[in-house]
């Protein structure tokens, strides 16, 4: 599924871990890995130093909403 990154929000939730709006961004447009999990799209990817970060993103319709950003999780670097 493409997402045009240009025109995502951003929840509150998204930056809970610190993870900076540029970075989650970078992240996604770089993923190396995209999935679903439940009703989310997960992008792994690197931020803009290296550190490969997790990212949750909910489509509804035509609008998507980043609402989890984190350093990425063992499980999800496999």
């Amino acid at each position: 599924m493409y997402i045009n990154f240009s025109h995502v929000w951003f929840a509150d939730s998204a930056f809970r871990h610190g993870v900076a709006k540029a970075d989650a961004l970078h992240a996604c447009r770089n993923a190396i890995r995209i999935f679903r999990q439940d009703d989310l799209l997960m992008y792994v990817g690197a931020d803009q130093s290296g550190r490969m970060l997790e990212v949750g993103v909910s489509t509804r319709g035509e609008s998507s909403r980043v609402v989890h950003a984190m350093p990425a999780r063992s499980n999800f670097l496999r």
